[in-house]
Order: C-alpha cells, then structure tokens, then sequence
C-alpha cells in the first residue's frame, strides 16, 4: 500500500507560470522576453537570453528593471526575502 508523502507546510507551490519566448534557430539564440513565474503571493520576473551557438553555451540573466519594467510588490516581497535569505548563496 503507497502512502502520500507528508505534507510539507514550507513547500514553495507555482501555480502561475507565463513564459514569452522568442526562438531564432538561425543564431542558435532563445531570447526569454519578459516573464513571470510565481502564485498568489509572489512572482519572479524573468528575462534573458540562452546562446548555444558555440561550444560553450551562454545563459544571462537581465534583472527586470534594466529590461525597462517595473517588480510588483509581490516580487519586490520575494526578492527581498530571497536576498536576505541563505538559500540565495546555494546556486
């Protein structure tokens, strides 16, 4: 008999994910145009490029502010609780 697993009460659930990719397979380029992932009370704002047209493929990052938009308070919240959290120096 399989039981469920244990509910977490700290599980970190997304349930909004809206991704706008632009694909050039010509310059082997996957731009991320502004995006979000995040639930109810929180979002990350995503933008950025992947370049795989060499052998050492590239992925930056763009902080949403340099891409012209603006966080909403719900990610302004996630970052600062990113930032001064210690899970930020894992990656």
């Amino acid at each position: 008999m399989l039981a469920s697993a244990p509910v977490d009460p700290n599980a970190l659930i997304l349930n909004r994910v809206q991704l706008q990719l632009r694909i050039d397979p010509t310059k082997q380029r996957i731009d991320l145009e502004p995006s979000e992932v995040g639930n109810t009370n929180l979002g990350v704002a995503l933008t950025g490029s992947l370049d795989f047209s060499s052998d050492d493929p590239r992925l930056t990052l763009t902080p949403i502010e340099e891409a012209g938009q603006t966080l909403t308070d719900a990610q302004r919240r996630f970052r600062e609780a990113w930032l001064s959290s210690a899970t930020r120096n894992s990656f």
